[in-house]
Parts: structure tokens; sequence; C-alpha cells
């Protein structure tokens, strides 16, 4: 008796961790997606690289052979001292400059052009000469949707300059809205609802802007 009982609650046991008919076992590899099915409930890629303790050399060389072989799951850190290094490797496997990758560097002219050079690859921005003027239109015709929304965002920030310069809004306001866009931006589907309080950064002032892209 306790012998078919053992067998019953293992039999109980083991059907609870055979998935549903559909259903995607965790811990198995699809070669077709080249991903495999975390417990978390998240696809993780199949092939990948850890950046840990790798010369600059070395971390280069690697990094351009994971992405040439279709990888695309890169282990880095800060603490690992190769921040250079993992972008000099993307970039010489996609043929781009190294800057068109980083992170963008508002504070220097250079970060700046490339922020803009991102929104024009990504069909967000084209520059044009007007009547001897150059001006950064939005594409609203060729860019498709991302850029209707683009265009939509920076309407909400024309917006809010022309509330400034007519005194509906103080200074203070618009600071608020620039610098933590989206939140207080009534015009997006999810948007926030403002405060009446002034949002103070953690340390006591105001964060910096961010660009888009």
């Amino acid at each position: 008796m306790k012998k078919a009982i053992t067998c019953i609650l293992m039999l109980c046991v083991l059907l609870a961790h055979v998935p549903c008919l559909g259903e995607k076992m965790t811990g198995v590899f699809d070669f077709d997606s080249k991903t495999v099915l975390l417990n978390s409930g998240y696809t993780m890629p199949i092939m990948g690289l850890g950046t840990y303790a790798l010369n600059h050399g070395t971390c280069v060389s690697s990094v351009m052979a994971l992405i040439e072989n279709g990888g695309r799951l890169i282990d880095t850190a800060y603490m690992y001292g190769n921040k250079e290094a993992v972008g000099e490797g993307m970039a010489d496997a996609l043929d781009i400059f190294p800057k068109a990758i980083a992170v963008p560097d508002i504070d220097s002219m250079d970060g700046l052009m490339h922020t803009f050079f991102t929104l024009e690859d990504r069909k967000l921005i084209r520059i044009l000469d007007a009547d001897g003027l150059i001006c950064l239109r939005a594409e609203i015709f060729d860019g498709g949707t991302k850029a209707a929304d683009f265009e939509q965002w920076l309407r909400a920030w024309q917006e809010q300059f022309t509330k400034l310069k007519a005194g509906e809004i103080t200074k203070e306001d618009y600071d608020r809205w620039r610098y933590h866009y989206p939140d207080f931006d009534n015009t997006r589907i999810h948007a926030a609802v403002p405060t009446e309080e002034p949002v103070k950064s953690k340390r006591g002032r105001k964060p910096r802007a961010h660009s888009v892209g």
C-alpha cells in the first residue's frame, strides 16, 4: 500500500513538471530562433560573450567574431574597464564609426552630431537648406510610423515652448517638462498627471536633459 502511494506521489510530481501541449519547455535550446527559454519566462540568445578580464586586443577581436557569427549577447560592465574595446569590436564588425554606437555625449559637439546622425539613419529627421538656413525636418512623409511619432513629440515640445513664451507656464514648469520627459507630457497615451509640487532630483538639482535616440 505504501509503495502504491509513493508511486502515485512520484507520478504527480512528474506530471506537474511536464508542460502542457503547446507550452515551451524551459532550458531547451531553440535552434531556429537561436534562443533558450529561461525559468523567468524570458528568452536569451544561445550564443553570447563574456568580456571579463579580456585585454583590449582580445576583447575587440572576440566581439567582432561574435557579431560576425550571428551572436548579439555581450556581457560587460563598467568595472571590466573595456568599454572602448567592446565598442570598437562592435563598430569594426558593423563597419561603422565607434562613436555612432556609443552612448551619446551631448556635452560635446561630436556626441551631438552623432545623435543627429542616428536620428537620420532611423529616418526620423532630414537636414535641409531652406532659403540659406540650415534646418532639421522631421521625416513625417518618408519615415513611417516612428517618424510620425517623432513629429508628435516635437510638436509637444513646441507647444510647451509656445506656452513659455506666452507666459502661460513658468520656466520651472518648462524645465520640469523637459528634464523629466515624457513623465509630464499629456499628449502621450500613457502620460502621467503632473503633481503640484516641483520634481527634484535625488541630489536636489535639476537632472540633465537627455537626447532622443
